[in-house]
Protein backbone atom coordinates (compact mmCIF):
# COMPACT_ATOMS: atom_id res chain seq x y z
CA UNK A 1 0.00 0.00 0.00
CA UNK A 2 0.67 3.82 -0.03
CA UNK A 3 2.70 5.92 2.57
CA UNK A 4 -0.11 7.31 4.57
CA UNK A 5 1.19 10.74 3.90
CA UNK A 6 0.66 9.94 -0.14
CA UNK A 7 -2.90 8.59 0.58
CA UNK A 8 -3.70 12.08 2.38
CA UNK A 9 -2.42 14.47 -0.89
CA UNK A 10 -4.75 17.30 -1.57
CA UNK A 11 -7.21 17.33 -4.52
CA UNK A 12 -4.49 16.76 -7.31
CA UNK A 13 -3.76 13.09 -5.74
CA UNK A 14 -5.83 11.27 -7.90
CA UNK A 15 -6.40 7.93 -6.72
CA UNK A 16 -7.45 4.85 -8.39
CA UNK A 17 -5.18 1.78 -7.35
CA UNK A 18 -5.91 -1.47 -7.86
CA UNK A 19 -4.32 -4.14 -4.96
CA UNK A 20 -0.96 -4.06 -5.98
CA UNK A 21 2.26 -2.80 -3.87
CA UNK A 22 3.25 1.06 -4.82
CA UNK A 23 6.74 1.28 -6.69
CA UNK A 24 7.66 5.01 -6.35
CA UNK A 25 10.20 4.77 -9.45
CA UNK A 26 7.71 3.21 -11.92
CA UNK A 27 7.62 5.28 -14.92
CA UNK A 28 4.24 5.94 -16.38
CA UNK A 29 4.77 3.61 -19.57
CA UNK A 30 5.31 0.51 -17.31
CA UNK A 31 3.36 -2.80 -17.23
CA UNK A 32 2.97 -5.46 -15.13
CA UNK A 33 1.76 -4.85 -11.42
CA UNK A 34 3.69 -1.35 -10.41
CA UNK A 35 1.53 1.56 -10.22
CA UNK A 36 2.12 4.30 -12.62
CA UNK A 37 2.80 7.70 -11.48
CA UNK A 38 3.14 10.80 -12.96
CA UNK A 39 3.62 14.83 -11.56
CA UNK A 40 2.45 17.74 -11.98
CA UNK A 41 4.17 21.13 -11.26
CA UNK A 42 0.83 23.05 -10.56
CA UNK A 43 2.76 26.38 -9.47
CA UNK A 44 4.45 26.11 -13.17
CA UNK A 45 0.99 25.61 -13.90
CA UNK A 46 -0.26 29.12 -12.60
CA UNK A 47 2.46 31.02 -13.46
CA UNK A 48 2.40 29.92 -17.54
CA UNK A 49 -1.08 29.31 -18.63
CA UNK A 50 -3.04 31.24 -20.57
CA UNK A 51 -6.14 31.93 -18.17
CA UNK A 52 -3.34 32.34 -15.14
CA UNK A 53 -1.90 35.10 -17.65
CA UNK A 54 -4.73 36.63 -18.30
CA UNK A 55 -5.64 37.98 -14.89
CA UNK A 56 -2.79 38.46 -13.58
CA UNK A 57 -2.18 41.73 -14.94
CA UNK A 58 -5.13 42.77 -13.69
CA UNK A 59 -4.54 41.45 -10.60
CA UNK A 60 -1.43 43.02 -9.78
CA UNK A 61 -2.92 46.52 -10.96
CA UNK A 62 -5.99 46.00 -8.20
CA UNK A 63 -3.06 44.92 -5.40
CA UNK A 64 -1.19 48.11 -6.66
CA UNK A 65 -4.11 50.33 -6.37
CA UNK A 66 -4.80 48.81 -3.00
CA UNK A 67 -1.37 49.63 -1.70
CA UNK A 68 -1.30 53.31 -3.31
CA UNK A 69 -4.81 53.90 -1.29
CA UNK A 70 -3.50 52.87 1.62
CA UNK A 71 -0.45 54.51 1.82
CA UNK A 72 -2.75 57.97 1.25
CA UNK A 73 -4.96 56.90 3.59
CA UNK A 74 -1.99 57.02 6.42
CA UNK A 75 -0.79 60.00 4.90
CA UNK A 76 -4.01 61.69 5.50
CA UNK A 77 -4.38 60.52 9.15
CA UNK A 78 -0.60 61.70 9.91
CA UNK A 79 -1.66 65.27 8.51
CA UNK A 80 -4.35 65.35 10.58
CA UNK A 81 -2.44 63.85 13.91
CA UNK A 82 0.49 66.54 13.34
CA UNK A 83 -2.05 69.66 12.85
CA UNK A 84 -3.99 68.42 15.92
CA UNK A 85 -0.82 68.77 17.54
CA UNK A 86 0.35 72.29 16.29
CA UNK A 87 -3.06 73.70 17.30
CA UNK A 88 -3.15 72.32 20.83
CA UNK A 89 -1.65 75.36 22.51
CA UNK A 90 -4.64 77.45 20.87
CA UNK A 91 -7.46 74.89 21.92
CA UNK A 92 -9.25 74.55 25.06
CA UNK A 93 -8.42 71.05 26.90
CA UNK A 94 -11.85 70.16 26.39
CA UNK A 95 -11.80 70.88 22.23
CA UNK A 96 -8.46 69.50 21.85
CA UNK A 97 -10.04 65.97 23.70
CA UNK A 98 -12.78 66.42 21.34
CA UNK A 99 -11.04 66.58 18.36
CA UNK A 100 -8.60 63.73 19.39
CA UNK A 101 -11.19 61.44 19.98
CA UNK A 102 -12.83 62.08 16.50
CA UNK A 103 -9.15 61.29 15.13
CA UNK A 104 -8.70 58.11 16.62
CA UNK A 105 -12.32 56.90 15.48
CA UNK A 106 -11.43 57.77 12.57
CA UNK A 107 -8.54 55.90 12.22
CA UNK A 108 -10.61 52.83 13.30
CA UNK A 109 -12.66 53.49 10.58
CA UNK A 110 -10.40 53.74 8.20
CA UNK A 111 -8.57 50.29 9.94
CA UNK A 112 -12.19 48.36 9.38
CA UNK A 113 -12.16 49.67 5.77
CA UNK A 114 -8.84 48.87 4.73
CA UNK A 115 -9.52 45.46 6.44
CA UNK A 116 -12.69 44.49 4.75
CA UNK A 117 -11.46 45.86 1.40
CA UNK A 118 -8.25 43.56 1.58
CA UNK A 119 -10.33 40.57 2.87
CA UNK A 120 -12.45 41.10 -0.29
CA UNK A 121 -9.96 41.43 -2.78
CA UNK A 122 -8.31 38.06 -1.28
CA UNK A 123 -11.93 36.37 -1.87
CA UNK A 124 -12.15 37.53 -5.60
CA UNK A 125 -8.47 36.26 -5.54
CA UNK A 126 -9.23 33.10 -4.37
CA UNK A 127 -12.34 32.55 -6.47
CA UNK A 128 -10.45 33.26 -9.71
CA UNK A 129 -7.56 31.08 -8.75
CA UNK A 130 -10.82 28.26 -8.18
CA UNK A 131 -12.10 28.90 -11.30
CA UNK A 132 -8.77 27.76 -12.83
CA UNK A 133 -8.16 24.69 -10.53
CA UNK A 134 -11.32 23.80 -10.92
CA UNK A 135 -10.35 23.13 -15.27
CA UNK A 136 -7.14 22.05 -13.74
CA UNK A 137 -8.09 18.71 -12.17
CA UNK A 138 -10.59 18.23 -14.99
CA UNK A 139 -7.82 18.16 -17.66
CA UNK A 140 -5.36 16.16 -15.04
CA UNK A 141 -7.73 13.39 -14.42
CA UNK A 142 -8.74 13.30 -18.63
CA UNK A 143 -4.99 12.72 -19.20
CA UNK A 144 -4.69 10.18 -16.14
CA UNK A 145 -7.57 8.03 -17.80
CA UNK A 146 -6.03 8.41 -21.14
CA UNK A 147 -2.51 7.46 -20.04
CA UNK A 148 -3.89 5.00 -17.95
CA UNK A 149 -2.04 6.72 -15.04
CA UNK A 150 -2.76 5.27 -11.43
CA UNK A 151 -1.79 8.61 -9.72
CA UNK A 152 -0.97 12.10 -10.02
CA UNK A 153 1.26 14.09 -7.43
CA UNK A 154 1.96 17.32 -7.11
CA UNK A 155 6.02 17.86 -7.69
CA UNK A 156 6.15 19.40 -4.18
CA UNK A 157 5.31 16.65 -2.98
CA UNK A 158 8.20 14.37 -4.84
CA UNK A 159 11.88 15.13 -4.03
CA UNK A 160 12.96 12.92 -6.81
CA UNK A 161 11.73 11.87 -9.91
CA UNK A 162 12.68 10.62 -13.43
CA UNK A 163 11.14 13.92 -15.81
CA UNK A 164 9.54 11.72 -17.90
CA UNK A 165 6.96 11.39 -15.35
CA UNK A 166 6.37 15.62 -15.43
CA UNK A 167 2.83 15.87 -17.22
CA UNK A 168 3.17 19.61 -16.79
CA UNK A 169 3.70 20.87 -20.28
CA UNK A 170 1.03 18.58 -21.62
CA UNK A 171 -1.50 19.55 -19.06
CA UNK A 172 -0.76 23.25 -19.57
CA UNK A 173 -2.14 22.87 -23.61
CA UNK A 174 -4.79 20.76 -22.44
CA UNK A 175 -5.70 23.48 -19.88
CA UNK A 176 -5.35 26.67 -22.76
CA UNK A 177 -7.65 24.72 -25.20
CA UNK A 178 -9.75 24.24 -22.30
CA UNK A 179 -10.05 27.70 -20.45
CA UNK A 180 -7.51 30.14 -22.10
CA UNK A 181 -9.09 33.30 -20.77
CA UNK A 182 -10.70 34.36 -17.29
CA UNK A 183 -11.94 36.90 -15.59
CA UNK A 184 -11.46 37.84 -12.43
CA UNK A 185 -14.17 36.88 -9.60
CA UNK A 186 -14.73 40.52 -8.11
CA UNK A 187 -18.37 39.18 -6.41
CA UNK A 188 -19.97 35.97 -4.74
CA UNK A 189 -21.72 34.97 -7.91
CA UNK A 190 -21.06 31.95 -8.89
CA UNK A 191 -18.05 30.61 -10.34
CA UNK A 192 -18.29 29.59 -13.87
CA UNK A 193 -18.76 33.77 -14.54
CA UNK A 194 -16.62 35.20 -16.72
CA UNK A 195 -15.01 31.90 -18.10
CA UNK A 196 -14.51 31.69 -21.57
CA UNK A 197 -14.15 28.46 -22.38
CA UNK A 198 -11.61 27.19 -25.40
CA UNK A 199 -13.12 24.70 -27.78
CA UNK A 200 -12.38 20.84 -26.88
Amino acid sequence: MLPERVRSLGILAIVTLVAAPAVWSAPRAQTGDGVRIGIIDVQRVFTDAKAAKSVRGEMDNIRRQFQEDVRAQERKLRDSARQLMEQKVLLSEQEFSRRRRALEDEGRRAQTAVRERKQKLDRAFSRTRNVIMKDLVAVTRDLRKSRDIDIVLEKRDVFLAVSTLDLTPEIIKLLDKRLPKVALQLDDSGSDKGKEKGKR
